[in-house]
């Protein structure tokens, strides 16, 4: 588990200036509290996610090669001051990034 994401493709997504960071994996479905991003910012995290660590833990043990590609869909609860989540707010923009993101993932297969 030291190595759950193949350092080969995190380093070709880099060359495509993608940010790789810290993902904290919580179990969800929700949307969490201020008060959890802020214990999360405080122990290292840059963004916060529900479903994609089980499938990559699932993967790696299976022997399969993994990368994961996040799309940020949202700014954490507290971050924008009272500003209420919604689920529009993650439909909006995922179809604002679903192009790019698709362009990304087939550079990803090229590059396999």
């Amino acid at each position: 588990m030291t190595e759950l994401y193949n350092k080969k493709f995190l380093a070709f997504l880099e060359s495509l200036g993608l940010k790789t960071g810290v993902y904290v994996a919580t179990t969800g479905a929700s949307l969490e509290t201020p008060a959890e991003i802020n214990m999360f910012r405080i122990l290292g995290a840059d963004v916060v996610g529900m479903s994609s660590v089980p499938g990559a833990i699932t993967a790696h043990a299976m022997g399969i090669k993994v990368c994961m590609l996040s799309c940020v869909s949202n700014m954490a609860a507290g971050i924008e001051g009272d500003k209420t989540l919604s689920a529009n707010d993650f439909i909006f923009h995922m179809r604002k990034n679903a192009k790019k993101l698709s362009e990304i993932i087939v550079k990803l297969i090229e590059n396999l």
